[in-house]
């Protein structure tokens, strides 16, 4: 469906139990969504003030500031959505990804056990 907002509203437990990077967020952002989210763990390293609308976590207050800071706003809103979409388009792209992925594990296999080929390493990313 069409969403005009989309909101993770994470919080930090005693322990160190917090929030990575939301899966549902990255979602969001490529979908297009403004996204008003809450500063928990590695929320903070996905989203900042070009890419959504990000709150102390733990402060209803501040949520709802957030909320209404971009419901009172459409330029706003059509930045934050074309800045977010960009994001996960550069940084999130399954073929990027995947080949920066392929070249570490290249990059990796010159510290490889002497007993490790050079050849099993390129079977097994065949396809990669």
């Amino acid at each position: 469906g069409d969403y005009d907002v989309s909101v993770i509203s994470s919080v930090e437990r005693p322990g160190g139990l917090m929030e990575g990077v939301p899966v549902a967020l990255v979602e969001a952002m490529a979908a297009g969504t403004v996204v008003v989210a809450t500063d928990s763990g590695s929320v903070g390293e996905l989203i900042d003030a070009t890419t959504g609308v990000l709150v102390p976590h733990s402060n209803p207050r501040e949520l709802a500031g957030g909320l209404a800071r971009v419901a009172r706003d459409p330029a706003l809103r059509a930045r934050l959505r074309a800045a977010a979409r960009a994001r996960v388009e550069r940084d999130f792209d399954g073929a990027r990804t995947s080949a920066r992925l392929r070249a570490l594990i290249e990059g990796a296999t010159e510290f490889a056990d002497p007993g490790y080929s050079r050849e099993e390493s390129e079977t097994c990313l065949e396809g990669a």
